[in-house]
């Protein structure tokens, strides 16, 4: 993707550490709506019954999320493309999302001969649910999407007010309805990449474990030329994405406004092609399925630069965009955190992506970098055509003012527990804003000024501009680098059909086994601490545990549970022991306890991150409490199907998880 690389990667920032919390479509839109792990929607599939629009809109899910917020604070806000599984016809005559200025939501399962949301060349619409279906036959759903985004820019353009525009892609999502199944790809593109084949990691045809069961356990069950051509046309089809996020960027040019717009690049969810014995497929916890990519650039956004110690949830990218935008919740709780923009720009005075200028080398060449991403050369754009919607093109913008400190976050640890099925309002919580640019999202940001903008002082140290731990190792003042992965397999998959897990996915410079093996890791690992139910084992073994060193193993086959055999001690046992509690709490976590779940634990705020918590003084302390267990499998979320223990949950619903 050259324009994604050009305009945001090498103009901004990448954390290679960023995550989903769900690996299934619905679910993970939610998060990003609402800021919130699904545990506090109990929007858990993409089925009515636990999931979609449907179930997000009758809980009234949209009375207090992202774009109510933005609208709250002062922007018009937009969208266009998908909205969330089974937003259909009748959904849509019902009543719309609130909180939206202008939105072209796609309409899934129109009664056409190409089937509807993914067919290959019948893309439906409805304007602002006004009860007009406009579809599109012979047009790409990629350039649908394009030429309504663009409209959208031309309408902001015209006010005064900043605006949020999400563009949510269906590309490089397989196709759906009569012949192939594979990602629509735009004519010019179908050739690109001959012979090209899916990468064959060491995980390629290799099943997991029978206790896991996610696979055929007969090794390499697997049609290469099928995950081969797949693999391709998912490549080919991201062109057309790419193509949009040029157009996004000119436009903005054309209008004034690129300077000040920040944009964010990230994914619902990953995909299995032939990873763990999987011919393709997501929902499990799996780095493939899980581990998303996010780019963001604009004002305020360090700029070329790659943190590898930074792990971060799509629940702190909602919490990024309502903190830039100066927009808070109305009533509910955020589950992530803003990003630490400013302590990352002093960690990253100058560029380490490849192909991003330097400052000094810049400077050198006689070429001037500002805060925004740039469109060079300019004066070859053709804005030919081009006007704002509502009249002439309003003056730039001042550039953004300095970045507040973040708001202090709610304190204590209030959620409610739901009940089973799709009957039952969920409780009371939601997130803030945020900016999205491909592969399912794309996105763009005009701030106003109320934040955004970080300053680097030329002569402070990255070392000072961060908490210093033992050994000189770094932190980002409280960033815990811990992120929830949670799921209820409620799929057609008799393989995955009612198979339920927590995981925790926790990013450290502290090495437990040996350094890591990834070049560009600064050091750092992140240790994956699974806790699985299966139907079939889960009254014999309560649980199925394994913990990968992803520093060592990124492809997940060294279960550490098999090389340190029962009964467990040493440092594997005190690690478990860490990640285990911290688990239990992320589990049944709101507000500030998913920020950092460790508060849970030390309530006096010494301990903030793993590394602190690993220090002996605590063996007795984390080896004390009771593992996070299953006492039945289930499709949906409700503690009475666990068992944990009740010094790490919160009190109301302590009688459930009790064994």
């Amino acid at each position: 993707m050259p324009a994604l690389d050009k305009y945001v990667r090498r103009q901004g920032l990448e954390l290679p550490q960023f995550v989903t919390s769900i690996a299934s479509c619905c679910p993970s839109r939610t998060s990003l709506l609402t800021g919130r792990y699904c545990h506090n929607t109990n929007i858990t599939s993409n089925s009515e019954a636990r999931g979609s629009a449907v179930k997000f809109l009758n809980n009234d899910l949209d009375d207090d999320y992202l774009p109510v917020w933005l609208q709250d604070a002062g922007y018009n806000t937009f969208l266009v493309g998908k909205f969330l599984n089974s937003f259909k016809e009748q959904v849509a005559r019902k009543r719309c999302p609130q909180g939206w200025t202008g939105i072209s939501p796609l309409i899934q399962d129109v009664d056409t001969e190409d089937g509807g949301e993914e067919a290959p060349r019948a893309p439906t619409y409805m304007e602002d649910c006004n009860g007009v279906m406009t579809s599109y036959p012979g047009t790409f759903q990629e350039e649908v999407i394009r030429d309504k985004a663009l409209s959208y820019i031309d309408e902001a353009s015209g006010s005064p007010m900043p605006f949020f525009l999400l563009i949510s892609t269906v590309a490089p999502h397989d196709a759906r309805g009569k012949g192939s199944t594979y990602p629509q790809v735009l004519p010019q593109y179908k050739d690109l990449y001959p012979g090209l084949k899916a990468p064959r990691t060491a995980n390629w045809g290799r099943p997991p474990p029978i206790a896991i069961g996610f696979a055929p356990s007969t090794p390499n069950r697997l049609n290469a030329s099928d995950i081969d051509g797949r693999y391709r046309a998912r490549l080919q089809s991201l062109r057309a994405v790419d193509d949009t996020i040029e157009a996004v960027v000119k436009r903005l040019a054309c209008h004034g406004l690129l300077e000040n717009t920040i944009f964010m690049f990230t994914s619902d969810n990953g995909f299995k092609l032939g990873n763990h014995n999987v011919p393709r497929e997501k929902f499990t916890w799996y780095e493939e399925d899980v581990r998303v990519p996010f780019l963001m650039a604009g004002p305020g956004v360090p700029r070329g630069v790659y943190v590898p110690e930074v792990a971060a949830a799509m629940t702190d990218l909602t919490a990024t965009i309502a903190h830039l935008a100066g927009a808070s919740p109305r009533r509910v709780q955020l589950d992530g955190a803003p990003l630490p923009l400013d302590r990352i720009a002093a960690a990253y005075p100058s560029p380490n992506q490849p192909g991003a200028l330097s400052m000094s080398a810049a400077a050198a060449a006689g070429v001037t970098i500002d805060s925004g991403v740039t469109a060079a050369p300019l004066s070859s754009l053709d804005c030919t055509g081009v006007e704002a919607v509502a009249g002439p093109v309003p003056s730039p913008r001042p550039m953004l003012s300095p970045r507040p400190s973040p708001r202090k976050g709610p304190s204590g640890r209030r959620r409610s527990a739901q009940a089973a099925g799709g009957g039952q309002k969920a409780g009371s919580y939601v997130a803030g804003g945020a900016v999205d640019l491909g592969m399912e999202f794309v996105a763009a940001v005009e701030n106003n000024g109320t934040g955004g903008s970080v300053g680097t002082s030329g002569s402070t140290s990255r070392r000072s501009l961060m908490q210093t731990g033992g050994n000189n190792k770094f932190y980002y003042g409280q960033w815990s680098n811990i992120q929830l992965i949670e799921g209820w397999l409620d799929v057609t998959m008799a393989q995955l059909l009612g198979k339920d897990y927590r995981v925790l996915r926790a990013c450290t410079p502290f090495q437990a086994f040996s350094a890591p093996t990834e070049p560009r890791s600064g050091g750092h690992t992140c240790y994956k601490y699974v806790v699985q139910c299966s139907p079939k084992n889960v009254r014999s073994l309560g649980a199925v545990r394994q913990l990968f060193d992803l520093g060592r193993d990124p492809v997940e086959l060294q279960d550490k549970f098999t090389q340190y055999k029962a009964p467990y001690n040493g440092i594997f046992k005190r690690l478990c022991d860490r990640l285990d509690a911290v688990l239990t709490v992320m589990s049944y976590c709101s507000g500030a306890t998913c920020r950092n779940p460790f508060i849970a634990i030390h309530p006096d705020g010494s301990v903030t991150n793993l590394e602190q918590a690993m220090d002996a003084r605590f063996d007795d302390l984390y080896g004390g409490f009771k593992k996070l267990s299953f006492k039945r499998c289930a499709l949906y979320y409700h503690p009475a199907n666990e068992i944990a223990d009740a010094r790490l949950v919160p009190t109301q619903i302590r009688e459930w998880v009790s064994s």
